[in-house]
């Protein structure tokens, strides 16, 4: 029979081995996920549930599975995925993203007060980050997005000028990129994004010929972007939404 110590070392390798294949499994999981996101979204959430199953900690499958479970309507399943990835979590960076994820999820769900208090989370990490980190487009990127996302529940909660605040420190970020990478179509269409949310919540708080003016800004950029990527129909309806809010402004 076997000893206690050669059946201790046959369960320890076997462990292993079972766990190592549940890793690779995982990992072609992730890869069929990203090959199928924006393609197929119920073969995407599919892989991203199987990776999940297959491995629970790992940081961007949680991630990718909360945004996928959110675009489903499945508000409480991509919270759980949410809380799993600040679980998981092991950068400050990483817990910059969880923060933004689990506040997109509460945004959604109506709890905008604690929306807005992961949102300032990730901001003050994102902060540190592009503070640390001046050269590095990611960092001045993530902390652009933190900026708007807090600016977005702002507005949402009705505090127009803090949201404005915010969108206009993202905006300063998102000009430095966009002249530092002309060539980069997300830099571009960052900035053309952002140039749109600062023209509504000028909209919103009335202030027309500040909304017109950046709207204005926004759709030669819009247009290029659409110009340059005939195939992409995202950037067609980003000129067309532009053109239709110009063309009601204007006509007030």
């Amino acid at each position: 029979s076997l000893a206690a110590g050669d059946i201790a070392t046959a369960t320890a390798t076997l462990r292993r081995q079972a766990e190592a294949a549940d890793a690779e499994a995982a990992a072609r999981w992730r890869r069929l996920g990203a090959l199928a996101n924006g393609v197929n979204f119920a073969e995407a959430l599919n892989a991203y549930e199987r990776a999940f199953a297959l491995e629970p900690g790992d940081f961007w499958t949680c991630i990718e599975l909360a945004r996928l479970r959110q675009q489903a309507g499945r508000l409480p399943a991509a919270r759980e995925a949410a809380e799993a990835a600040a679980r998981a979590a092991r950068t400050d960076r990483e817990r910059s993203v969880a923060d933004n994820k689990l506040g997109d999820v509460l945004r959604e769900a109506g709890d905008l007060p604690a929306a807005r208090a992961r949102y300032e989370a990730s901001l003050a990490a994102a902060e540190r980050l592009a503070r640390d980190n001046p050269a590095s487009a990611q960092a001045q990127r993530d902390l652009s997005i933190s900026l708007n996302k807090l600016g977005d529940v702002l507005r949402e909660a009705g505090d127009l000028p803090a949201a404005r605040a915010r969108y206009e420190a993202s905006l300063a970020v998102l000009e430095r990129l966009a002249r530092d990478n002309p060539a980069s179509a997300e830099a571009q269409r960052d900035l053309s994004v952002s140039l749109e949310r600062l023209g509504d919540v000028a909209e919103q708080a009335g202030d027309i010929p500040a909304a017109i003016a950046n709207y204005e800004r926004s759709l030669p950029i819009a247009r290029a972007l659409a110009t340059a990527n005939p195939g992409h129909p995202g950037l067609k309806r980003d000129v067309e939404i532009t053109e239709r809010r110009l063309t009601a402004l204007r006509t007030r």
